[in-house]
């Protein structure tokens, strides 16, 4: 099975990334008439035209035959404390079943980022969700504030890709910091008076806007990686408004920034381990030698003479930091190891890094020229950077920089590139508040037991924090767990439905 095709399975519940390649069928095209229905709660929705993209190898063709794909926009202030002030439009997406029955109401989703497009998402989703959700649930997701079609925040580099400098020498260290800062005041620049606007509390009082408009008395929702972050800032500050929301695969609300990098690293340094000791029990893997030493190898000598792509019209070279990228993308579900063990032997025995841009490109988003379309990791920088409030001495970063390479020896010295943070971002920010609701009905999270990307802790601490959280564990390995184990969608469906709460220490083999 090719990268594309096996992202494009595992994507289908699994927040690997805000894109997916290959989306070759239009929404609207198969949906049941193409005329826009009444106001809906305060969104007008009409046929989507080209703005979703329906995944054929996601959504089997007798499923896309019963589904409706509709879209409108509903318009916010920028700034919530001046209503009356400068708004934008933010995208909406809803997919209604044919069959739908006993209908409960909208079920929001988010796929995670920040900086992923909900439109995007909507492209594989409904591929996945259970017959029971489909029947029960419209199926509503949107393109958050700064993403996508929403505002969508486009500040590329100026400079051309290449190599990351070496943060452990003093001429790497102060190259890099020149690059944050350049770039965080070019960004920061653009955006103008926007700037500090796209922050995660925003984000969390346009669903609440988004609930209102479609007529809902409370939230029912979904957030995947950012999103469960997401569905905690929405729950501290409507706590009475939740109906349910499912929380997959957060990170850990207590930790500050380097400690959150460090835990990340730690959790992609698992994650390689797992795959590189499950190598002799994989066909695909045994030709390839050790993984540990291939890569290293890899790394050693993309960082003094780049790899380049072989691709017709793909004229990228690999970098020691593009090859690390690529690995990172492949351990976001266990279902992709083989698909490593082809990347790590085709860069090897051919010199060619196609597998890798290409496997970036499919999960983490490939850009677009279109204009009217934000740049994902672009959008997930501001967002992120506008959500913290720490500002890292050089000291602390110095200090981390040597701990992390000395420590983890595959992911330390890559990883260690996103210490400067938001150091040099604009100081007018909103940084998030401790994710209270005590008095929330209960919340689900799920923490996987080894997920590289949100590590498991960071589950057990949400529940926690919230007051309200219930924990569900997935004995697995991967980055979210709902549609990749049925234990889990077993419970979760049963959430979501009948609000029937999994017994406390509930896990999932």
């Amino acid at each position: 099975m090719s990268v594309a095709k096996r992202i494009a399975r595992s994507t289908a519940g699994r927040r690997v990334g805000a894109l997916v390649a290959g989306v070759v069928f239009v929404a609207g095209a198969c949906t049941q008439g193409d005329k826009a229905d009444p106001t809906a709660g305060g969104i007008r929705f009409g046929p989507c035209g080209n703005l979703v993209g329906i995944d054929e190898r996601a959504i089997p063709a007798a499923r896309r035959a019963q589904l409706n794909y509709e879209c409108g926009t509903i318009a916010v202030p920028v700034d919530y404390a001046d209503p009356g002030g400068e708004r934008i439009d933010i995208h909406v997406v809803r997919v209604r079943a044919a069959q739908q029955r006993d209908r409960i109401g909208s079920l929001i989703v988010n796929f995670g980022g920040p900086g992923g497009s909900g439109l995007q998402g909507m492209s594989y989703w409904p591929g996945a969700a259970s017959d029971d959700i489909l029947a029960r649930f419209d199926i509503v997701s949107f393109d958050p504030r700064g993403t996508g079609r929403s505002a969508g925040i486009r500040c590329p580099k100026e400079d051309k890709p290449g190599p990351d400098p070496d943060l452990s020498t003093e001429a790497g260290y102060a190259q890099f910091a020149a690059d944050d800062e350049k770039q965080a005041r070019h960004c920061s620049d653009r955006l103008g008076r926007r700037a500090p606007h796209f922050n995660t509390e925003s984000t969390a009082l346009d669903i609440d806007a988004i609930r209102r408009a479609l007529g809902e008395n409370t939230l029912t929702y979904i957030g995947f990686s950012y999103g469960a972050k997401l569905g905690a800032e929405y729950a501290r500050n409507f706590p009475d408004r939740v109906r349910a929301a499912v929380l997959d695969g957060p990170s850990d609300p207590s930790l500050d920034d380097i400690a959150l990098i460090e835990r990340q690293i730690a959790g992609f340094e698992d994650s390689f381990a797992r795959y590189a000791n499950s190598c002799p029990a994989r066909p695909s893997c045994q030709s390839i030698g050790d993984p540990h030493t291939v890569l290293a190898r890899l790394v050693k000598g993309a960082a003094a003479d780049p790899i380049p792509a072989k691709k017709p019209g793909d004229d990228r070279v690999a970098y020691s930091n593009d090859i690390l990228r690529g690995v990172v993308a492949f351990l976001y579900g266990d279902e992709l190891w083989p698909d490593l063990d082809s990347a790590l032997r085709e860069t090897s025995a051919d010199s060619d890094s196609t597998m890798f841009f290409d496997v970036v490109d499919q999960s983490f988003g490939s850009g677009t020229d279109d204009p009217n379309v934000g740049e994902p990791r672009e959008a997930g920088f501001v967002i992120g950077c506008n959500d913290s409030a720490a500002v890292q001495s050089d000291e602390q970063i110095k200090a981390a920089v040597t701990r992390l390479i000395a420590k983890y020896p595959v992911f330390g010295r890559f990883g260690a590139s996103k210490l400067f943070g938001c150091r040099h971002w604009q100081p007018v920010r909103h940084p998030l508040q401790r994710p209270t609701a005590p008095d929330a009905a209960p919340i689900l999270v799920i923490g996987t037991v080894h997920d590289p990307a949100t590590p498991y802790a960071g589950a057990v601490s949400l529940a926690e924090t919230l007051g309200s959280g219930r924990l569900l564990t997935w004995d697995g390995d991967g980055h979210t767990a709902y549609h990749q184990s049925t234990c889990i969608d077993r419970h979760v469906d049963a959430y979501l439905v009948s609000l029937t709460v999994p017994a406390p220490g509930t896990r999932c083999a």
